[in-house]
């Protein structure tokens, strides 16, 4: 039996990924999304938690699937979680990132500006975004998104990803990296230098050129479910052999 561990992004839920979920059980592959500590319920919630704390739910979830080989699929933040795991996980099959934020050239500034600010909470889920303006109303109803985070949380997002960082080269797993264009307040930039900073000798780039970034739910969803599927199985053919 063959698992896929996929990890949401932050401030959101694991609904993410339920149709995701759905089609690669139909293809005969054993699915787990954790919701992460401090999701899914109050935003004030997310303030008991550090990233240590999703690390850990991680790696939990990543037992729990009991298969033989594993994937992992990370979204927006969960893509360094997914890296993260990998770092210390050589047997993994595979990793498949959306969109994922690694390298912050434009959403540094605004990080920096709204943790010196005196507000506690940050507009998150919300038309009044300045982070996440993408969402559009049926999706933040559909994933449940926050419409305010903690300040305290948002660092712990910041430091998960600097701590990404550093352990990309540790990263030597078959990886697919997907990016959408079609927003170009989201940097494309994370997916160079992602595809450029780890050590896989298979790796995938592809840019889609339409949708949010949250590509599991949008349209371009179909077409990640079936090139992600494809590659899983040709990371299995390797295997196999």
């Amino acid at each position: 039996m063959f698992g896929v561990l996929f990890l949401h992004s932050f401030g959101s839920t694991n609904l993410e990924f339920k149709e995701f979920e759905e089609y690669l059980q139909e293809q005969g592959f054993r699915t787990n999304s954790p919701l992460l500590p401090g999701h899914g319920t109050f935003p004030k919630d997310l303030q008991k938690y550090t990233f240590k704390d999703w690390l850990r739910a991680s790696e939990q979830a990543l037992m729990d699937l009991n298969c033989q080989v594993n994937f992992l699929v990370g979204q927006i933040t969960g893509a360094p979680l997914a890296l993260f795991l990998a770092a210390s996980h050589p047997e993994l099959l595979g990793i498949v990132t959306l969109s994922g934020i690694i390298n912050l050239p434009k959403w540094h500034t605004l990080i920096n500006t709204f943790l010196r600010s005196k507000s506690r909470m940050v507009s998150w889920g919300s038309p009044s975004s300045k982070l996440l303006p993408f969402y559009n109303q049926s999706i933040r109803e559909k994933i449940k998104l926050y419409k305010e985070v903690p300040q305290t949380a948002l660092n712990e997002t910041f430091r998960l990803i600097q701590e990404t960082r550093k352990l990309l080269k540790k990263v030597n797993q078959p990886i697919y990296i997907f990016h959408s264009s079609a927003r170009k307040d989201f940097n494309i930039e994370n997916a160079h230098y992602l595809f450029k900073n780890v050590s896989s000798k298979k790796r995938k780039l592809m840019i889609v050129e339409k949708g949010s970034p949250l590509m599991s739910v949008d349209v371009a969803r179909h077409m990640v479910f079936r090139e992600s599927m494809n590659f899983f199985w040709s990371c299995i053919d390797l295997y196999q052999m």
